[in-house]
């Protein structure tokens, strides 16, 4: 995009993200589930509320739901359901290249490492470089201590030398603090 150019706000609807233009509302990106597109007849089905679309959305095999949209100099960040379960994807836009992603840290399935990263699953924001995460100290301390308790005290032990920042973030919350706002700049 050329300077200037960059979306005012950025609007999904109907299969397409949507920029603030000189003319109003215009198409910006689509989203094309190809194969895992919801069923054509969707519409024509009757639905007795959101919550029955939903569960009917779950039982296919479909992806939908593209939500939480952040856009950065080079990437599109967003998620969306599959299979009941919400998954985080990219689209970086200098390569032309789209990575669809369980998290944004490679866990490798580890339950302590996705604990410990919970809050920096989905954004809040994002600028010409980084992604703005939002840690609620509450629920921070909440998660931390029920993962504490699931784990030896050896194994608690070696998670808080392993990840030091966070360790220290932990231990110097209450759970009264306001939120915690994390800049993280993207390589």
């Amino acid at each position: 995009m050329a300077a200037g150019e960059g979306p005012a706000f950025l609007l999904y609807l109907s299969g397409y993200l949507y920029r603030l233009g000189e003319q109003g509302p215009e198409p910006y990106l689509g989203f094309d589930y190809g194969e895992y597109s919801l069923p054509d007849d969707i519409m024509e089905r009757d639905f007795s509320d959101v919550i029955d679309f939903i569960e009917y959305c779950r039982q296919t095999p479909a992806a939908y739901q593209a939500a939480n949209i952040f856009e950065t100099v080079d990437r599109l960040f967003f998620t969306f359901e599959y299979q009941a379960h919400r998954h985080q994807g990219y689209y970086d836009k200098v390569i032309d290249e789209l990575q669809i992603a369980s998290g944004w840290t490679d866990s490798g399935g580890n339950k302590a490492m996705d604990e410990l990263y919970y809050f920096l699953k989905y954004p809040k924001g994002s600028g010409d470089d980084v992604l703005y995460f939002q840690i609620e100290p509450y629920h921070m301390i909440l998660r931390y201590d029920k993962l504490r308790e699931e784990m030896t005290a050896a194994e608690w032990e070696n998670l808080l030398q392993e990840h030091q920042s966070l360790s220290k973030l932990y231990q110097s919350l209450s759970k009264d603090d306001n939120n915690i706002l994390v800049r993280a700049k993207l390589d």
